[in-house]
C-alpha cells in the first residue's frame, strides 16, 4: 500500500514537469513516467539541447569497406586470444600496428603488426623487456621511442630493446600507469589507484604533478588528450557513487573543465570514468558508461567547445543504447565521428557513427558485414561481457579496434577503405 501511494506521488509530480518531444523514437512521457531515476538528467540534456556538432563528410559509412579479424590461427605470428583478456594499449606508426595485452596470468606482451604478419617484440624477457607482468595498459610514441604502460612501469623500446625508465623515487605507491599523451613537447603520463596525479617526462628527467583542484571521489587520470584548441585534456576515474571530472590544463595550471555541472556538464552520478576524449572539428568529445541504464532521452557523449558543454544525440537516442554499459572509445576518422558501445551480455560490441542529428550503427551484428552476426559472441561463450576498448587508426585507410573484456576477447579487427 505505502508503495503503490508513493508511486501514485510520484507521477503526479513528474505528470507536468516536462514538455513532450516530437520524436519518432520515444513517446517521452510514457518513458518519463517508467524511469524515474533518469527524470533529473533527461530534464538537464533537454534544456542545454544538443550540441550543433555539424558533419563535413554527408556520406554515409562507405560499405564497401572491409571488415577483417586479425588475431587467430590463420594470421601468421598471431597469439592465442583464449589466453588474454583485453587489447586496449594499440598505437599506430606509419604502417605498423603495436598491441598490448592484458593477461590471464602474468604473461602480458607487446606485439608488432607489419606486413601481415605479428611479431612478439616485448614481454617474457624478449628483446631485454619485463619478464613477467599483468597488464600492458597503453602504448605511446614520443620522440622516436615508444613508451609502455606494463603495471606500475613505464618501458622505453628503441633501437629494438626495452629499458625501465620507471621514475620510481617519485612514483606514488600503489598506483598503475594507465595513459599517455605527448603534449607540447613532453611526454605526460596519467596514473590510477590513489589521488589524481601526472607523470611529466622531458626526454631526460620526470617529475611528478599532484592535481591540486577538488575532485572529491577521483581516484586518478584514466584518459589523456592534447586537444586541437592546443590545451591539454585529462579525464579521472572514480570511486563508486560519484561522477567523473574532465580537467584543463591551460597556461601551465590545471582546473575542472567538466562534471558535477561545471559549465553545463553531466549531473549523473555514476560516471565511473572519461572513458575516451576525442577532438572533431573544434570540439572536445567525451564519452562514457550509461547511468543509469534505463530507457530515456539522454546521452553518455558530450561535447565541449571550450566553454560550455551539450550532451551529442540527446534527442534522438537509439532505443537499443539502454543495453550498453560503456562507450569506451571514439575517433574521428575520415572526418567522422565514430563511437564504440558495449556491455554485458557478450555480443553487444558495436561502432555508431554521428550523422548530424542521429547515431547510426555502422558494425557489430554482422551489419556491413563486420563481427556478431546473429548476435553471436566474439569468444564463443568463454567471456559474459564485450566491448570495444581502443580505436587508432593509419592515415585515411585504416581503423583498429581492440576488444576486451574477457577471456577470447582480446581480439583485434580492421577496417581498411576501398
Amino acid at each position: 500500500m505505502l508503495f503503490m501511494l508513493f508511486s501514485l506521488f510520484i507521477r503526479k509530480k513528474f505528470k507536468n514537469s516536462f514538455t513532450r518531444i516530437n520524436n519518432s523514437s520515444y513517446d517521452y512521457q510514457r518513458k518519463i513516467n517508467e524511469n524515474y531515476i533518469a527524470h533529473p538528467i533527461i530534464k538537464h540534456q533537454y534544456e542545454l539541447g544538443d550540441a550543433p556538432l555539424s558533419i563535413s563528410n554527408k556520406e554515409n559509412y562507405n560499405k564497401s569497406g572491409k571488415w577483417k579479424l586479425l588475431v587467430g590461427p590463420s594470421i601468421k605470428g598471431s597469439w592465442n586470444s583464449n589466453n588474454f583478456i583485453k587489447t586496449k594499449a594499440l598505437l599506430t606508426d606509419e604502417n605498423t600496428l603495436y598491441v598490448g595485452l592484458l593477461a590471464d596470468g602474468d604473461d602480458a606482451t607487446v606485439w608488432k603488426f607489419s606486413h601481415d604478419k605479428w611479431d612478439k617484440i616485448g614481454g617474457e624477457g624478449v628483446r631485454k623487456s619485463w619478464n613477467k607482468a599483468n597488464y600492458v595498459t597503453v602504448l605511446e610514441k614520443y620522440q622516436n621511442s615508444i613508451y609502455a604502460g606494463v603495471d606500475n612501469q613505464i618501458w622505453q623500446y628503441r633501437n629494438g630493446e626495452w629499458e625501465n625508465i620507471t621514475p620510481s623515487d617519485i612514483l606514488p605507491k600503489g598506483v598503475t600507469v594507465y595513459s599517455m599523451e605527448p603534449h607540447q613537447g613532453k611526454l605526460y603520463v596519467g596514473l590510477t589507484g590513489g589521488k589524481p596525479s601526472i607523470l611529466i617526462y622531458n626526454g631526460k628527467t620526470w617529475s611528478l604533478e599532484k592535481l591540486n583542484t577538488k575532485l572529491t571521489g577521483a581516484t586518478g587520470i584514466y584518459e589523456l588528450l592534447s586537444h586541437t584548441d592546443g590545451n591539454l585534456y585529462a579525464g579521472t576515474i572514480m570511486r563508486l557513487g560519484f561522477s567523473a571530472f574532465v580537467l584543463k590544463k591551460e597556461q601551465g595550471r590545471w582546473s575542472v573543465a567538466g562534471g558535477n555541472g561545471v559549465n553545463n556538464s553531466w549531473i549523473n552520478t555514476g560516471n565511473a570514468a572519461a572513458l575516451s576524449l576525442t577532438s572533431y572539428k573544434e570540439y572536445l568529445i567525451v564519452t562514457f558508461n550509461r547511468r543509469p541504464m534505463a530507457e530515456g532521452a539522454f546521452s553518455p557523449i558530450w561535447a565541449f567547445n571550450g566553454k560550455s558543454w551539450n550532451p551529442v544525440g540527446a534527442r534522438n537516442i537509439p532505443p537499443s543504447w539502454s543495453k550498453f554499459e560503456n562507450f569506451n572509445a571514439s575517433i574521428n576518422f575520415n572526418e567522422k565521428l565514430i563511437i564504440s558501445a558495449g556491455g554485458q551480455p557478450a555480443g553487444l560490441s558495436s561502432l555508431w557513427e554521428w550523422r548530424g542529428d542521429k547515431w547510426l550503427q555502422i558494425a557489430g551484428n554482422g551489419i556491413n558485414k563486420s563481427w556478431g552476426k546473429n548476435n553471436q559472441p566474439l569468444s564463443n561463450g568463454l567471456s559474459n561481457s564485450e566491448y570495444i576498448y581502443r580505436m587508432v587508426k593509419s592515415g585515411n585507410n585504416a581503423l583498429y579496434l581492440g576488444f576486451g573484456d574477457g577471456l577470447g576477447m582480446a581480439q583485434i579487427w580492421r577496417y581498411t577503405t576501398p
